[in-house]
């Protein structure tokens, strides 16, 4: 069985590094890529095609939400997971 291809998009190094450490511990699972930025993350994304992207909500260069609008109109059967340290119902409803 061929792993599911993980796409990555975080401003911080430091989480982009950990989840990749949290991810290639499972053999079914492979990290195809990663950006720091929207605008990189949406490039790769459609040559890379992965099979789940990761965002960070909040993002230095736009948007969390547009990036997740973007990523669902490119392909809408990506499956997207939001990553946020917000604990606030109304700054993460929207991702929704």
């Amino acid at each position: 069985m061929n792993p599911k291809k993980v796409y990555l998009v975080d401003d911080h190094p430091v989480i982009l590094f950990s989840y990749r450490m949290l991810i290639e511990v499972d053999s079914n699972l492979v990290v195809c890529g990663e950006a720091g930025n929207a605008e990189q993350a949406l490039k790769d994304i459609k040559l890379l095609e992965p099979d789940i992207v990761v965002i960070d909500i909040s993002l230095d260069d736009c948007d969390g939400y547009q990036l997740i609008r973007d990523v669902s109109s490119l392909s809408p059967s990506i499956p997207v997971l939001v990553a946020s340290h917000y604990n606030k119902l109304h700054i993460i409803k929207p991702a929704f």
